[in-house]
């Protein structure tokens, strides 16, 4: 019987899923690793991430004022979404960015 096996990035979302705490811990630490890197992609596919965790793009679109194709376009692989985007979807998500 052939084993089943599920992509890296289905694992850690479902890891992420309905653990608040480590979905801030997550985010916290990209940040963290962004400000040494410089690594954009990282810390938007850690960003992607949390959003699939807590619903994906149909349950942001909903908590946003931004349709469903301004925040995938955003999130894509190749997006380069707008400070703006970033902080309505960190409000979004129940999050907020701050300085130390």
């Amino acid at each position: 019987m052939a084993r089943e096996y599920r992509s890296y990035q289905d694992a850690v979302i479902e890891h992420l899923k309905d653990d608040f705490e480590l979905q801030k811990a997550y985010l916290q630490q990209a940040i963290e690793e962004y400000n040494e890197d410089g690594n954009e992609q990282a810390l938007l596919m850690a960003l992607r991430h949390v959003i699939d965790a807590q619903g994906g793009i149909p349950a942001l679109t909903e908590k946003t004022s931004y349709p469903k194709q301004t925040l995938y376009q955003a999130f894509s692989e190749k997006g380069n979404p707008r400070f703006s985007t970033l902080m309505s979807v960190f409000r979004a998500l129940g999050m907020k960015l701050s300085v130390s």
